[in-house]
């Protein structure tokens, strides 16, 4: 029980950590224009309808990203069947996820599959971890 806990929270912290690192390095390649100011909601609207259509699509990418690996090591981590792990690693991550968007202005388009992506991803990293 205490090593499947581990997994879960292990795969939790490692998914936010690698969607973190996935993002920083897609913007290092495709800066933004201006730097966001998070304290002001009217300057990160601004901020958000300045980024591009690729700068866009990359939020979901992250999401996803993190959310494969997060369930990956959990797998590694835990003694058991490793898809329960995944699954609430996924669950988790998608709480995450919702509190992330909810005070930022992005597009529906981007909110829900940066929502979505998280329980199949952390499943299929569970699954490909587990093998």
């Amino acid at each position: 029980m205490g090593r499947r806990m581990l997994a879960v929270i292990g795969g939790i912290v490692i998914g936010v950590v690698l969607l973190g690192m996935v993002q920083s390095l897609l913007q290092a390649l495709s800066p933004p224009a201006v730097d966001p100011d998070y304290t002001n909601p009217e300057a990160m609207a601004t901020y958000i309808q300045g980024l591009s259509i690729w700068q866009l699509l990359s939020v979901p990418l992250c999401y996803a990203a993190g959310a494969f690996g997060g369930g990956f090591a959990g797998s590694r981590i835990t003694d058991a069947d490793p898809q329960p792990v995944g699954r609430i690693i996924g669950i988790g991550l998608t709480v995450f996820a919702l509190i992330n968007f909810l005070p930022l202005p992005y597009p529906w388009w981007i909110i829900l599959p940066g929502i979505l992506v998280n329980l199949p991803f952390a499943l299929w990293g569970a699954r490909v971890g587990g093998a």
